[in-house]
């Protein structure tokens, strides 16, 4: 008890804090306070590879854009009603064999639409659907096959069109 006493005239005579209660306080503070910069931190980093990889994709989106010679495709004036997604596909050698690729279709607009789809060399790939109507923001995966070749995969330059307009009520009635 009288232990306790001096220590409280120590400290209110010199003016500090003996017992180091207020120095553990503030070593907490700067434990939490790094603690929560940390996490900021790292939600940061996250958000900045997120933005990172939405402009890898915006580039890569341009650049499929741009026909050869780095001139510009024509396009109509029309907005595009639909996104395709992935922007190529790939048929792994041999071409000996049937080879399934998925092409996902989404509908970014909020009426319906119908669609078709088109091919350079429509002999050579199975597809379905062909066509069809996509509701607001829906999707359809598109199945396309190639069917068994025995031509040159270096002069293979097939291309996809999928062509799509929006309907009046009158054609969803």
């Amino acid at each position: 008890m009288t232990a306790i006493v001096i220590l409280q005239c120590l400290q209110s005579c010199i003016g500090m804090d003996i017992t180091g209660e207020a120095e553990f306080q503030l070593h907490q503070w700067r434990e939490e306070e790094g603690r929560r910069l940390e996490a900021e931190e790292h939600e940061i980093e996250d958000r900045i590879a997120a933005l990172q990889l939405e402009i890898q994709d915006l580039l890569a989106s341009a650049d499929d854009c741009k026909g050869r010679k780095g001139k510009e495709r024509r396009r109509s004036g029309a907005q595009s009603l639909v996104s395709v997604a992935p922007s190529k596909l790939y048929f792994p050698l041999p071409l000996d064999k049937f080879i399934l690729n998925t092409l996902t279709a989404r509908n970014v607009t909020d009426s319906v639409i119908a669609f078709k789809m088109k091919a350079t060399a429509p002999a050579r790939y199975a597809v379905k659907p062909r066509h069809g109507v996509l509701g607001p923001r829906e999707h359809v995966d598109f199945h396309i096959t190639l069917r068994p070749t025995a031509e040159d995969p270096a002069t293979l330059r097939d291309k996809f069109l999928i062509e799509s307009r929006m309907l009046t009520p009158r054609e969803i009635e």
